[in-house]
């Protein structure tokens, strides 16, 4: 019967497809998976389709090595009717497999198009294939080194054969080009040297052993050439401090890639300067080349002590240890230097702490000493202010300048573009104290604030850093420091430290660490709970298990968020044949009333794996109140079935089909996806019953879940559907693309035969046919270039990777998961998928600031996410929104801009927003984005900008509603004086005693007043006198003040 289904499956699909153009760019994409002759034969004639095939078949090509390919793309490059994508996806085949004979014709694509601006990209790409498949050839070096040199070409174009020349060699004329003082061609001179030293060093390391490579500077057994490029650096060394960021960037660059002896040197000098952007830059280019450097033991000595004012400089310098230590070789040389530093690492945390408990910690008394208004500036200037904004703001309360304060305000809001919830409270106290007219004050206020040490936080920060680099890269050694730092920190508390020492000691999975969150988990508040559930997340030993099965046992009858964080967590552990865990997720099933709490106590009952809970689940379906619930029973199920081979499977199965009346749409996938798993047949024709409804996303669950489903017949089916009226061919494409070789090269031949049915008993493919005739043969379809549009790309790194051999059950455990954490925020968003397979996800938004809150909002879940495991066990996700016109039919996308796609992949940046030019120049009034550098792009002269999007800007607003609010406060505060005087004067004028009820809502309104005034006197004082005893005892004899007065208007009341 199945092999009937299959034959009648293939003669419908060949019967019912016309080769539209939709069909055959979908047919397209399933021939250059398998990459056969008679594919390529299809593809090459396809070139003479419309342009919206031609330029399907030629990016399938491109990844075809053959002859025949390349001479028909030789031919197609000459001509003006192919679109700029369609030569740059010629010109990355030549890149990639060769230009054989026909080098002719890339020098005459270049002189044809140099001097349109339109082509340089693609001018770019063709100078790259020179350089890459040219580089023995006399004539190309000649070719190359002319437009390089030419000033009669436009900079833009120089700086791409500048870049060529990387491979060639030629160091006097690269010297030439750096002398020309030309900022762009320095630039593009120093990138050329950087790919050149690159080459060079791993060209001579790729044949010797890992011991044999030098270690450091070794001049006597290296290439003539890499010397030669560092007599060059050298001599360009004195103009270092008048390039521009950009420039020195890439300097430094060529000294890391030529081993350079002095690049500490320069690298020390822009991390230590005072231009942010430069440091910024720098420490992105360490993140990227990190692996390339021979000796590090200096530079990571210095960047521990390195003061960093932002949490993303101090993000990158914990990224650049871990992807050194985490990409490092087994080699000696280098496990002698990871133990120098792990031993450096630990006692260097242990020196930086002790400085700050002498200098800082010590002294925090004299801190509280302060009233609670200036704590908390002093506290907020400490974490957001720099040096500098902090000494306008102290000269400001000292000259009282009042034309001073909108610029102050100004550069607060340009400082700190971002104010979060948590500081609202610290910027409001610091406005108020701005707009105090009292000079006296004033001055009182410029002292308190004017000995503001920032070398706390700096050191604070390198704190931190060390307890996230000792967690990240598991250095045990430091267990003993960290403890004593932990102990001393919780009896004289310094919050950020603690929870440092804390995380680092649980990611250490430290057994002294348990007792401690045991004893917080019993006896905490909420907010110390919640840490402490976090930090148990990290542990894997039995201990930890029961402890949070010992907080659940106690906190059964709890309807909290905690309780879902412990059982979610449970989800992650061994609970097979846990007897204790099972009786308790019994009890809240049956006594807890949330649906919420109820599913997840189902898929923990799931994880014990006990086969008798298979029945006590199928009991409870019928009473479940919510489709949740009943999803969850039916994973539960699945679960025990995976973790149990001698199950009764004709009672499961029985369950199951009795789940396929449900009328939730996830119950039957689910239980289609676990009859199928165990063998039967009748599943298969429910699932494709679901999938021809039409409805996204129902197929696309279902997709992501049968994804690994690796049959003919299930492929065949999803070919079936290659139609544009379903629209979710990026989705299918994949998928297919999952088939054994043998099976896809049967997809491949049915293919190229439904080709031969309408186009040709024969292939008929010669060398030298013309391949660019436009010969429309059939209707045009809604294939268009839509407007400018809003792409948001998420990507999971290794997803294919870590989900290619599971089972149902996980597949929909990862499902759910991504939904929670990318699919939510875009639904939210409302943006509208393109595609959702193999851990990618793209998405389409009206503008770029839908675009960006939705990123923020997806980057911050997958932070939440990743705080609660390992390191090694984190999500690691591209994300990035481009802007741009693209080619869509429907709302399906046929064509995405690879080259910033590519480019942004290759950033060793996890988790962080990128925004490509356009996306950035379009929120740059909205939301706070810093740039990155150029030397990220890898493309040859390809001009990507890049910048990362860190948060929307707010400040202003909030000052402007702050400023408002202490305006709207005086006012207030006038009226009210004004109407207890009016009040008074009525009360006199008035003969008749009222009531004693209204007599003492009238002292209570009294009372009211005078309670603020009498707060008003307090902080005039604070304000006033810095005498500490003197501030005391004035907030005493107020406090005696207001006491006696309801003493003595109850007495009153009272008779």
């Amino acid at each position: 019967m199945e092999k009937d289904y299959l034959q009648s499956l293939k003669i419908e699909i060949s019967r019912s497809f016309r080769l539209i153009p939709y069909e055959r760019i979908m047919f397209h994409k399933i021939l250059g998976l398998m990459k056969s002759e008679n594919g390529m034969k299809v593809l090459l004639r396809e070139l003479s389709q419309e342009p919206a095939v031609r330029a399907s078949a030629i990016f399938e090509l491109r990844r075809f090595d053959n002859p025949l390919v390349r001479a028909a793309f030789a031919e197609l490059l000459q001509h003006d009717e192919i679109s700029m994508e369609e030569k740059m996806g010629i010109l990355n085949h030549m890149e990639e497999f060769g230009i054989g004979e026909y080098t002719d014709r890339v020098i005459a694509f270049i002189e044809k198009h140099k001097n349109d601006e339109a082509f340089l990209m693609c001018i770019a790409k063709a100078l790259s294939v020179l350089s890459t498949r040219g580089a023995g050839l006399d004539s190309v070096r000649e070719f190359v080194s002319s437009i390089a040199v030419d000033r009669g070409n436009s900079i833009p174009l120089r700086c791409c054969a500048v870049e060529a020349l990387a491979t060639f060699g030629d160091i006097p004329l690269l010297e030439n080009l750096i002398k020309e003082n030309n900022e762009n061609i320095i630039y593009s001179a120093y990138k050329a040297i950087s790919s050149m030293g690159e080459r060079i060093i791993g060209d001579a390391e790729e044949g010797a052993a890992d011991d044999d490579i030098p270690y450091t500077y070794s001049p006597d057994t290296e290439d003539r050439a890499i010397l030669d490029l560092r007599v060059l650096i050298g001599k360009m060394t004195p103009q270092f401090d008048d390039y521009s960021n950009m420039v020195k960037t890439a300097f430094i660059n060529a000294m890391i890639c030529s081993n350079h002896r002095e690049f500490l040197i320069y690298t020390m000098k822009a991390l230590t300067s005072d231009d942010s952007e430069l440091v910024d830059m720098v420490l992105h280019l360490l993140l990227a080349n990190v692996n390339k450097l021979r000796d590090p033991d200096k530079l990571f000595r210095n960047l521990l002590a390195l003061s960093a004012d932002t949490r993303r400089k101090n993000e990158n310098i914990v990224n650049i240890f871990e992807r050194y230590f985490s990409g490092m070789k087994e080699a000696r040389k280098n496990l002698l230097l990871r133990d120098k530093l792990f031993n450096y690492i630990v006692v260097t945390l242990e020196t930086y702490f002790e400085t700050y408990r002498k200098e800082f910690m010590v002294t925090e008394v004299i801190e509280k000493g302060y009233p609670e208004n200036f704590q908390i500036i002093r506290k907020y200037l400490l974490e957001s202010f720099t040096p500098e904004l902090k000494r306008k703001v102290v000269n400001y309360l000292k000259n009282r300048d009042r034309a001073m304060l909108h610029s102050i305000i100004m550069e607060i809001s340009s400082v700190i573009p971002y104010i979060a919830a948590g500081e609202r409270e610290g910027l409001y106290s610091l406005l108020e104290v701005l707009f105090d007219n009292d000079q006296k004050s004033r001055e009182n206020s410029a002292g308190r604030i004017e000995d503001i040490n920032f070398e706390k936080r700096y050191l604070r920060h390198r704190i931190l850093r060390l307890c996230e680099i000792i967690g990240r890269l598991h250095i045990d050694e430091a267990a003993t420091t960290l403890v004593k730092i932990f102990n001393y920190v919780k009896k004289y508390p310094d919050e950020e430290i603690f929870n440092a020492v804390a995380e680092c000691l649980s990611m250490l999975n430290y057994s002294y660490m348990l007792g401690e969150l045991e004893v917080v988990l019993t006896s905490g508040d909420v907010r110390d709970q919640s840490k402490a559930v976090r930090y148990l997340a990290l542990f894997s030993e039995q201990r930890s298990l029961n402890i949070l099965l010992d907080f659940l046992r106690e906190n059964l009858e709890r309807e909290s968020d905690q309780i879902a964080v412990v059982m979610n967590i449970l989800l992650r552990r061994d609970l097979v044949g846990n007897m204790t865990a099972n009786s308790i997720f019994k009890r809240m099933i049956e006594q807890s009333a949330g649906d919420d709490l109820k599913s997840l106590a189902f898929l923990c009952l799931g994880r014990c794996a006990v086969e008798s809970d298979i029945e006590y689940c199928n009991d409870f379906f019928p009473k479940a109140a919510s489709n949740g619930i009943k999803e969850s029973i039916v994973r539960a199920i699945g679960c025990i079935v995976m973790k149990n081979s001698s199950i009764n499977r004709r009672q499961v199965i029985k369950h199951l089909t009795e789940y396929l009346k449900d009328p939730s749409i996830k119950v039957r996938i689910y239980s289609c996806a676990l009859l199928i798993y165990l063998g039967n047949k009748e599943a298969m024709k429910s699932l494709r019953d679901m999938m021809i409804i039409k409805n996204k996303q129902i197929q696309r669950d279902i997709l992501s879940i049968m994804g690994n489903q690796r049959s003919e017949e299930f492929a065949y089916f999803l070919i079936s559907l290659l139609k544009e009226e379903y629209g979710i061919s990026n989705d299918i494409i994949p998928i297919i693309g999952m088939l054994p070789a043998e099976e896809l090269l049967e997809v491949d031949h049915f293919i190229v035969n439904i080709f031969k049915k309408y186009e040709g008993a024969e292939l008929d493919v010669r060398e030298g046919r013309d391949y660019a005739t436009v010969q429309p043969r059939t209707a045009k379809v809604t294939i268009h270039e839509s407007e400018s549009r809003t792409l948001l790309f998420v990507e999971f790194a290794g997803f294919l990777e870590s989900t290619k051999n599971m089972n149902a059950v996980d597949l929909i455990t990862v499902q759910k998961r991504l939904h929670e954490l990318v699919m939510a925020p875009i639904s939210e968003g409302k943006g509208d998928v393109s595609k959702i397979i193999g851990g990618r996800v793209l998405t389409f938004f009206p503008g770029p600031a839908e675009a960006a809150n939705t990123a923020l909002s997806i980057s911050g879940n997958i932070a939440r996410f990743n705080a609660m495991r390992m390191p090694s066990r984190r999500a690691k996700t591209a994300i990035q929104i481009i802007t741009g016109k693209m080619k869509v039919i429907g709302d399906e996308t046929l064509s995405l801009p690879a080259a910033v796609i590519s480019a942004v992949d290759e950033m060793p940046l996890h988790n962080r927003v990128i925004l490509d030019s356009a996306t950035s120049g379009a929120l740059a009034t909205l939301y706070d984005c810093e740039p990155l550098p150029d030397i990220f792009a890898s493309e040859s002269g390809a001009g990507f900008v890049f910048q990362e999007l860190i948060n929307p800007i707010n400040s202003l607003a909030i000052v402007e509603d702050i400023v408002a609010e202490l305006n709207r406060k005086e006012q207030d505060r006038n009226a009210a004086q004004i109407q207890l005087e009016s009040e008074l004067k009525r009360k006199k004028r008035e003969q008749k005693t009222g009531s004693a009820m209204e007599y003492a809502q009238a002292m209570d309104d009294v009372g009211k007043v005078l309670k603020d005034e009498l707060a008003e006197i307090t902080r005039y004082v604070q304000r006033r006198s810095t005498d500490r005893e003197l501030i005391n005892t004035v907030e005493k004899m107020v406090a005696n003040i207001h006491k006696r007065y309801l003493l003595e208007t109850t007495k009153i009341i009272m008779q």
